[in-house]
């Protein structure tokens, strides 16, 4: 009797150990799961902010014009909308639209009109309306997301000069392009709430010509301080 019992236990310890190794070998080949993170270890705001996927910044923006006889003031009547998601740690596709208004007052002075001259002062206003794609290349992630990026599409754009109350206007479609230096800033450990600063330079085929005004494509440069999240 003593035998047996000493048999079974050698068998039910052997069981054991061959079941308690069968599962760990099944733990170990089981991939494990990690939260994604990269960190920005070189900036002086260090935080150990997840790396995220998606990205939205709205900016309201401070436009001016370049060589432009219609609208020539540096304005901020305008605002841009960016979303889009990070295929990779550094690189990002999504979707953009943005608005603007640049106005200008001309003084009254005298002007050709029909068959004779007209005296009277002017004031000239150019809405430009772009959307399209983007794409951009984030170097890091962290309290500092430093990037560099291009907006592509198309743009409507209306000039308009308002004469003693009456308007005229012309309107025009083109192509548009635009590359962007920013940078995204989170301050609040593991939030994707943050402030969004960028200058940019866009250019787009559109062709206005109000009245003897000519802008021949449009050029533009600025600045968009906003909100990221």
């Amino acid at each position: 009797m003593k035998t047996n019992h000493r048999q079974t236990i050698a068998l039910v310890a052997v069981g054991l150990l061959l079941a308690t190794g069968g599962q760990a070998q099944e733990q170990a080949t089981q991939p494990t799961r990690k939260q994604i993170a990269v960190y920005d270890s070189r900036s002086p705001l260090y935080e150990r902010t997840p790396y995220f996927r998606t990205f939205f910044n709205v900016d309201w923006q401070l436009n001016g014009t370049i060589d432009n006889d219609i609208a020539s003031d540096f304005g901020g009547w305008g605002a841009s909308f960016t979303g889009g998601y990070y295929l990779t740690p550094h690189w990002g596709l999504g979707l953009f639209a943005a608005y603007h208004t640049n106005e200008e007052y001309v003084p009254r002075s005298t002007f050709p009109w029909h068959d004779g001259l007209l005296n009277t002062d002017q004031i000239h206003s150019l809405y430009q309306l772009p959307f399209g794609v983007t794409a951009r290349y984030r170097f890091w992630s962290g309290t500092l997301m430093p990037y560099i990026g291009v907006k592509a599409g198309a743009e409507y754009a209306r000039a308009t000069t308002y004469i003693n109350g009456d308007g005229w206007y012309n309107t025009s479609w083109g192509f548009f392009v635009s590359p962007e230096v920013g940078v995204e800033v989170h301050p609040f450990k593991r939030a994707k709430f943050g402030f969004h600063v960028a200058a940019y330079y866009n250019y787009a085929t559109n062709g206005n010509t109000l009245l003897w005004y000519k802008a021949e494509g449009l050029n533009n440069f600025g600045v968009r301080v906003g909100i990221a999240f």
